[in-house]
């Protein structure tokens, strides 16, 4: 039987879990509306203060696809699950950082499909031990210093670019620790990967360490075209980005 879904209460539903998201989870949301088949859902991420929308599709009826791929026993179910549990496991595996962006009347959008540019790649953590510190080294990237920044307590962020394909080749790492004050961002790319690669490591270390607080990076060396994106060098040469100011 096709019934059709009462928008009213998928948004009555969607303010009232989004507004008690999860414990430990630095969610605030800023504000729910129904339009023309969608959730626009704005809010503040941990210690970002942007303001960051989504659009979330609703269901018109119950044999909508967007409805019928939960297979949910009720309204209050569905969106415990397309839009909650969704929403905060997108942010949770970093949306802030790897999604596509809009800016729009101060709302920072964030587009949940995924971003062609970098498909030929993904962007990993390096995880404490020995295991991916010895595989960076072994592929001739930088890994001392940012180990010996982590030992210190004093690491930001570290990760590493490693291609999708069947080889598994590590493309490029950056790594981001804390200064005085702003954060220091180091990174290293092999010879011959594609511009996009640098550009996605350094927009994702930027982006992620917006959420950690951090509203001013800064990176010794990184190539001209920093400055198309809102870096500007200083006396010395030093690119800076100060996004509390963008």
């Amino acid at each position: 039987m096709d019934e059709s879904i009462d928008v009213r209460e998928v948004l009555s539903l969607a303010k009232e879990k989004l507004e008690h998201p999860g414990a430990g989870v630095e969610f605030r949301l800023r504000s729910v509306v129904a339009e023309a088949g969608e959730l626009q859902i704005t809010f503040w991420w941990e210690r970002n203060p942007t303001i960051f929308g989504v659009n979330l599709a609703t269901p018109s009826s119950s044999r909508d696809p967007i409805w019928t791929r939960w297979d949910p026993g009720s309204i209050d179910e569905w969106v415990e699950y397309a839009v909650r549990v969704t929403l905060m496991e997108e942010l949770l595996t970093g949306l802030t950082w790897r999604a596509l962006r809009s800016t729009s009347e101060g709302v920072t959008w964030l587009d949940l499909k995924e971003n062609p540019a970098t498909a030929a790649f993904h962007i990993r953590d390096v995880e404490p031990g020995d295991s991916d510190t010895r595989r960076l080294q072994a592929a001739g990237f930088e890994a001392a210093r940012p180990q010996s920044v982590r030992e210190e307590g004093r690491l930001l962020l570290w990760r590493y670019a490693i291609s999708t394909d069947q080889s598994g080749h590590i493309l490029g790492a950056i790594s981001v620790e804390s200064g005085d004050p702003p954060a220091v961002c180091s990174f290293d790319v092999a010879s011959g990967v594609t511009h996009e690669v640098t550009r996605a490591l350094l927009m994702d270390a930027v982006y992620a360490v917006e959420d950690l607080g951090w509203s001013t990076v800064v990176a010794h060396h990184g190539p001209e075209w920093l400055t198309s994106w809102g870096f500007a060098a200083d006396d010395a040469g030093v690119l800076v980005l100060d996004s509390s100011s963008s």
